[in-house]
């Protein structure tokens, strides 16, 4: 019994550190949205998406202009 016992115990720390860990996480999330929303300034994961999304455009962009040239033969 008093091998189950600890083997129990064992196994419950690290799903609580991993529950509280995760809280915390959440929590400093919620708290640096909110402060972003107070300051009107973005988040770095905001920035970073959209970042990524004018990327992409331009590529899209460069490939539009690269096949008309083609198809007008320059």
């Amino acid at each position: 019994m008093a091998l189950l016992r600890a083997r129990a115990t064992r196994t419950r720390r690290p799903v609580r550190h991993a529950v509280e860990k995760f809280a915390g996480w959440y929590f400093t999330r919620s708290i640096q949205s909110y402060q972003y929303l107070q300051t009107g300034e973005l988040p770095p994961s905001v920035v970073r998406d959209r970042l990524k999304m004018a990327v992409i455009r331009l590529s899209i962009q460069r490939q539009r202009i690269i096949n008309k040239m083609r198809l007008r033969g320059f």
